[in-house]
């Protein structure tokens, strides 16, 4: 390479990290501070210290658990969090803050112990790598991972625009999801009794999470017996939740797996552990559409209605 080419290479590439940077303060700055992930985090400092009752898991718990109606209570959930994740979080939290847990939520829904909650870490890693290791090193990852590239996870931490260009493009246009979050929960308000097709809506839904995959995963199993053991370790009491389902998303979801079935290897786990109760909602609201956002998704009047049964049976 002469002269000339060199200086243009390097011209080229000063120009490509400048645009690099200046996007990904522009992403900073502007689209990150908006995420469901950071305002989670930003309401989690806020909050943490007067914590008793700790609400965690995926999707089914972010939106379906109210903690504004359950003193001293936070949702620390997130959109797609399997196991894996809620372990990693639980355990950082329980070791780096000085709260006081002495409850702990967790959902066992028909998805959560699929193998196809490792694809949602596969993506998770790739795009939110800036949230996710606070909690999660390297090294740990890559047990669940196999396939991960130490530089890309240090570039995609420091520079979180990485894998996130679409967020950007839907914040200059205005289509950005920016949902109402309350302690943690994120806040729907549709109303799945006026969908035009529920049928075909739960259809798709039991199909994205059950097909093509492994309903009883190892891993996913194995993760959840860690929660398990680290609630037993630091004294917790912990309410296991069946999350209400959509009577149309339970008919799909039972051409995947056996239900029956699915919950005895569940309870062949928790049977274990003395500090655990189950709660069994599933079908609390097979008549009640108007609860639901969409097939298996409680709305805020939903969530709060099943907050208030929960909250008896942490009185009791």
């Amino acid at each position: 390479m002469n002269k000339k080419a060199t200086i243009n290479y390097l011209i080229f590439l000063l120009i490509l990290i400048t645009l690099l940077i200046l996007a990904n303060y522009f992403y900073t700055a502007y689209v990150l501070t908006d995420t469901l992930l950071s305002r989670n985090e930003e309401q989690i400092e806020d909050n943490f210290r007067n914590t008793k009752i700790l609400f965690s898991g995926g999707s089914h718990v972010m939106t379906g658990l109210s903690p504004d109606r359950i003193e001293n209570s936070f949702n620390f959930s997130s959109l797609g969090e399997n196991y894996a994740y809620t372990y990693y979080k639980l355990k950082y939290i329980l070791e780096s803050y000085d709260i006081r847990l002495n409850t702990l939520i967790l959902p066992i829904d028909l998805q959560d112990f699929s193998s196809s909650r490792i694809k949602l870490i596969e993506n998770e890693w790739h795009t939110n790598v800036w949230y996710w290791h606070k909690y999660i090193n390297y090294e740990n990852l890559k047990l669940i991972i196999k396939e991960t590239s130490y530089l890309q996870w240090q570039t995609a931490k420091f520079f979180p625009v990485i894998g996130n260009g679409p967020s950007i493009i839907m914040k200059l246009r205005g289509s950005l999801i920016n949902t109402d979050m309350k302690l943690g929960q994120q806040i729907r308000v549709n109303d799945f009794s006026k969908s035009d097709d529920q049928d075909k809506s739960a259809k798709f839904r039991a199909e994205w999470h059950l097909s093509n995959s492994e309903t009883f995963d190892a891993t996913m199993s194995d993760y959840f017996e860690r929660i398990l053991n680290l609630g037993k370790e630091y004294n917790l009491n912990i309410l296991i939740v069946r999350f209400p389902v959509s009577e149309e998303y339970y008919k799909f979801s039972a051409e995947y797996l056996d239900i029956d079935e699915y919950y005895e290897k569940v309870y062949e786990i928790t049977d274990k552990y003395d500090n655990i109760r189950i709660l069994d909602y599933h079908d609390l609201f097979f008549d009640k559409d108007y609860f639901f956002n969409d097939p298996d998704h409680l709305n805020k009047n939903g969530a709060d209605y099943l907050t208030d049964l929960i909250k008896k049976e942490i009185d009791m």
